[in-house]
């Protein structure tokens, strides 16, 4: 009866985790306290073989903790003291590219910049979009990403060059080498016009051209750091701080749940 009066007053009645904990610390200590004078409601909550009877208190019970650990996980998507991560969904994705677009049009990408403020505005965003894109749809962590270097290959067997990154069959090929491993990963990557805020294909194209306006070289980093000015550093890959700022920044002003303002 408890785990189902939870479930009613956080999933039913929209309570927050304060009012769960406060529900379950009164009746463990109503039971604690009314049948006090016994042992039946004390201690541990388990089975006893020789009454054939439960014995403890109910509140610590598997059904009472597992409803008690759902809520506390509901809650942390809410807003609450989650402290791990949340998983990034294509919804949150879609509000915070949305967001992007408000602050820097994408209209805005191409062409000179006439201001320091315009080219640092410019290069963030279209960078973020470029990066988070690619993560969220090869499902990888920042280490990984991070140290993404440019290659100018040739595939023989599918018989066409590629200039950098972009396969003239609109798929995206590219390495992914990590500072600690020697060996790497390859995907392809088709475009996903039905998903534009996680269209790795289609951002990736546009941040490379954004990027050969200076002709970058086989060591150079697809996601390099970025000075003050808004002027990228090909030859040094984004540090975690920077993109820790980036998430911040569009996951705040996408209102999102602050679980994903972390990487």
């Amino acid at each position: 009866m408890v785990s189902l009066y939870l479930v009613y007053k956080i999933y039913g009645q929209g309570q927050k985790i304060g009012t769960a904990d406060t529900i379950q610390a009164a009746f463990k200590h109503m039971w604690k306290m009314q049948f006090r004078d016994g042992d039946k409601y004390r201690g541990k909550w388990h089975f006893n073989p020789t009454t054939a009877a439960w014995e403890g208190n109910p509140i610590d019970s598997a059904k009472v903790q597992d409803t008690m650990a759902a809520i506390k996980n509901k809650c942390g998507k809410d807003g609450g003291d989650r402290k791990h991560s949340l998983a990034m969904s294509e919804e949150f994705m879609s509000r915070m590219f949305a967001w992007s677009e408000e602050q820097c049009p994408a209209s805005k990408y191409e062409g000179k910049s006439t201001t320091v403020e315009e080219q640092s505005l410019k290069t963030k965003h279209l960078a973020f979009k470029c990066f988070a894109s690619t993560s969220w749809i090869i499902w990888s962590r920042l280490q990984s990403i991070q140290h993404t270097i440019f290659r100018a290959t040739t595939d023989e067997s599918e018989g066409m060059a590629k200039t950098g990154l972009i396969n003239l069959t609109k798929k995206l090929i590219f390495e992914v080498y990590t500072a600690y491993l020697t060996r790497c990963g390859k995907f392809k990557i088709c475009a996903q016009s039905g998903l534009p805020a996680c269209d790795s294909f289609s951002w990736m194209t546009r941040w490379v051209k954004y990027l050969e306006e200076s002709p970058l070289e086989p060591e150079d980093y697809i996601f390099p750091a970025t000075g003050a000015n808004g002027i990228v550093q090909t030859g040094e890959n984004i540090s975690h701080d920077d993109v820790q700022k980036w998430i911040t920044e569009f996951a705040s002003g996408a209102d999102l749940p602050r679980a994903n303002g972390t990487y």
